[in-house]
């Protein structure tokens, strides 16, 4: 509701301009037809309805369409952006800044108790329009129909026009034959103009800007110039010496009342004086005059339709200098622009529909000037940074604002093959895959998504039904495929639209960076006493982004570090690429790698020195602390509720040791003494289990969770089961236990 009070009162404010152009150029309009200036009205009707237009430099707008920011009200510091600056500053000096600690911003409160009294406006407005319309054709009820749709009536004393789809023409008796003809011509011609449309159409604009007064001054104006135009016309049917006669008849049926039976929805003889004095002095107009006056209607028409080219006032006091600098990016053609603000380095982020503040500074690079600005409401975090009209990037200071799943580079690839073959496969978690497809290629690959069927990934084409023609595609076609040799190899095998891919072409994952372009170094043996000592358990996947990894989890993010001029490697672990799971500190050599420590919370010198585990941080009750040989797990699982459809189940630990398991499971039939897998209803099914690992924490028991295999089993029929689940008792990469769960249930006549 707030927005749209906002938005009107934009238009309302750009209407009001328009309206206050139109009453001063009804002056030099005044010799020409009136018809011209009522024209002109339409294009105030339309700067009050439409809150969209196009922008251009011909405008005749003086400042931005919509100068009140619809997030004005959450915004730290609200600011109109008029583009004059000595408005915005006048303005937004006087607009209450929220208060640190307050729940709700000041502005937000006036925001809304704005648009509920704009709203109860309305309301009245248009119960009165309604209620008055139909107390008037009440009050006809008993006119006289004469013929076709024209009605007399005793007690009215001048004629008017109601009604919108029929409309009909009302008289007063008594009038001579003369005069009633004249009248009859003048509203047929109203009726013929659909000028009762017009008034219907009018009012409603009203009632959206009922508290604009210029919206009321041009409602009123364009029913005197649609009158006064309407008397043009018969005149000019009639001839020009009827002009005395004409006017006599609109002279005996003068009028105090604008408003017909007080009706806003009906029209008639108001405005005498001036009609008169206008029917008096009427004469045709020379050419030049309606050249003239054609040639004006059409400069404010066009000028007024469009809307200013956006402009950011340059209203900041200090104007400061930024670098922009361009990176590689081995996943792209293209380097990476960034934007550096002192020590503060800005990175593009996708964003549509940013909405510049204030400028703030300039930058510039090889081949142009950029202007740089605020992203409305973010203060300093995201800026804009702008070259023309057309290209612009967001930038951010919080990188990076999303990792890819696995990110996959054409191995060894040249200069001449990163120009010219698919360079990059990048899978990510929400299931869309994204495909580097060379510069020299014209084809326009559609939006993508994955699936990982066995040891293949396939790429499916997302098409929406207007770009099936385009692609010639149906939505879930398979365009290429790969294998897939390992977590960090794919092998490309063929696809349906034009790659540029070689049949064998490997895509493998590269040393893994947290933030693109950002130069890594091997690890040493004092960089890893370093991360003890200053993080500790605090330490996270941040603090490792300078050191050079490979990622090689799978689920569950796992980097490998090599130890450079030592025998060890570091393996840290994470489950949402920031708080660290275990970074394990562990020997590189054969029958040394059973000796480890985590090195949040064990010393790393005394453990390089003779292989002691001596214990600096105490550890929390999560974490692993498993007995040297692991004789029984301790865990048993526990099934709950059981239907055909699925079941619940739960772990018990009451081991000291943490263990994981996965959504994978397995349900087998009895069948002649045997137990055999439930032959699944659909094929392929277990790639859509991911392998995200859970814990089983020790000594505890986990939340129940709940199976629901109608989706891929379907319903099962009455008899024996069997339910394995598999947990893993994990102490290094490639160094873990596998221990399988089960248990027996019996569907019968009763199971749901």
């Amino acid at each position: 509701m707030d927005k749209i009070f906002l938005t009107i009162l934009n238009m309302s404010l750009t209407g009001a301009f328009v309206i206050a152009a139109i009453c001063l150029a009804r002056l030099p309009l005044k010799k020409a037809p009136k018809i011209i200036s009522y024209c002109l009205w339409a294009v105030a009707g339309f700067r009050l309805v439409f809150p969209f237009s196009i922008e251009s430099i011909l405008s005749l707008i003086p400042f931005n369409a919509q100068p009140i920011p619809t997030d004005i009200a959450f915004q730290p510091v609200p600011r109109i952006d008029s583009g004059i600056p000595f408005m915005n500053n006048a303005v937004s000096g006087v607009l209450p800044a929220p208060v640190l600690g307050d729940s709700v911003n000041p502005l937000q409160i006036w925001t809304a108790i704005g648009a509920y009294v704009w709203l109860a406006g309305i309301t009245v407005m248009v119960a009165y329009g309604v209620i008055s319309y139909f107390v008037l054709k009440h009050k006809m009820r008993n006119a006289a129909c004469v013929e076709a749709n024209i009605y007399e009536a005793n007690n009215i004393k001048s004629p008017f026009v109601l009604g919108f789809f029929s409309p009909k023409i009302y008289l007063p008796f008594g009038l001579s034959e003369k005069e009633r003809g004249y009248i009859l011509l003048h509203e047929q011609t109203h009726i013929r103009r659909r000028d009762h449309i017009v008034k219907f159409m009018a009012y409603f604009v009203l009632c959206l800007h009922w508290f604009n007064p210029l919206a009321w001054v041009a409602f009123l104006l364009m029913g005197v110039d649609m009158e006064m135009s309407c008397d043009e016309r018969v005149l000019k049917e009639m001839g020009g010496e009827t002009k005395k006669d004409y006017s006599l008849s609109l002279l005996s049926l003068a009028t105090e009342r604008r408003l017909i039976g007080n009706s806003p929805l009906a029209f008639g003889e108001g405005s005498v004086k001036g009609r008169i004095k206008n029917v008096l002095n009427f004469k045709k107009p020379s050419r030049i005059i309606i050249a003239a006056a054609m040639a004006l209607v059409l400069v404010l028409s066009v000028g007024f339709a469009l809307n200013r080219t956006p402009t950011i006032s340059l209203d900041n006091d200090e104007i400061f200098e930024m670098e922009i600098v361009y990176v590689d990016n081995p996943a792209s053609f293209f380097n990476d622009m960034q934007l550096i603000w002192g020590d503060t380095v800005y990175r593009t982020t996708p964003m549509p529909n940013a909405q510049r503040g204030k400028r703030i500074g300039i930058a510039h690079d090889e081949h142009s000037t950029w202007q740089i600005y605020e992203l409305r409401g973010q203060g300093h975090d995201f800026l804009i940074a702008v070259e023309n009209d057309d290209v612009w990037r967001v930038m951010s200071s919080s990188y990076p604002a999303e990792i890819p799943w696995r990110q996959f580079i054409l191995e060894n690839a040249t200069e001449r093959q990163r120009m010219e073959r698919l360079l990059s496969v990048t899978l990510h978690h929400d299931g869309t895959a994204t495909l580097a497809t060379p510069p020299i290629s014209s084809y326009m690959l559609p939006e993508c998504i994955y699936t990982v069927t066995g040891n293949e990934v396939l790429i499916h084409a997302v098409i929406y039904p207007k770009t099936e023609e385009m692609y010639s595609l149906k939505d879930g076609d398979i365009i290429a495929r790969f294998d897939f040799v390992d977590g960090n190899t794919l092998v490309f095998k063929e696809s349906s639209v034009p790659l540029f891919a070689d049949v064998g072409a490997r895509y493998v994952v590269e040393s893994f960076i947290f933030e693109n372009n950002v130069e890594t170094v091997p690890m040493t043996l004092d960089d890893v006493r370093t991360l003890s000592k200053q993080f500790g358990p605090d330490l996270t996947m941040a603090d490792l982004r300078g050191f050079t990894g490979t990622d090689f989890g799978s689920g569950i993010f796992v980097m490998q570090y090599f130890i450079e001029n030592a025998d060890y490697i570091l393996i840290v672990g994470s489950g949402d690429m920031n708080i660290v799971q275990y970074a394990i500190l562990t020997h590189a050599t054969d029958g040394g790698e059973n000796d480890s420590i985590d090195i949040r919370y064990y010393d790393v010198d005394s453990f390089i020195r003779d292989s002691s585990r001596v214990l600096v941080h105490p550890l929390p009750e999560e974490t692993i602390n498993s007995p040297a040989n692991l004789s029984e797990h301790g865990v048993t699982m526990q099934i709950g509720r059981i239907t055909t459809g699925g079941l619940s189940f739960y772990f018990e630990n009451t081991s000291d040791a943490d263990y994981l398991y996965s959504a994978h499971y397995a349900l087998f039939v009895q069948r002649s003494g045997t137990w055999e897998l439930v032959e699944p209803i659909i094929e392929n099914w277990n790639w859509m289990f991911t392998d995200e690992a859970y814990f089983i924490p020790s000594n505890s028991t986990t939340d129940l969770t709940v199976i629901d295999w109608l989706w891929n089993l379907g319903e099962l029929p009455n008899g024996d089961y069997k339910f394995e689940k598999e947990i893993m008792y994990w102490r290094s990469p490639g160094d873990f236990d596998r221990y399988v769960l089960e248990q027996e249930f019996t569907l019968g006549t009763n199971s749901r």
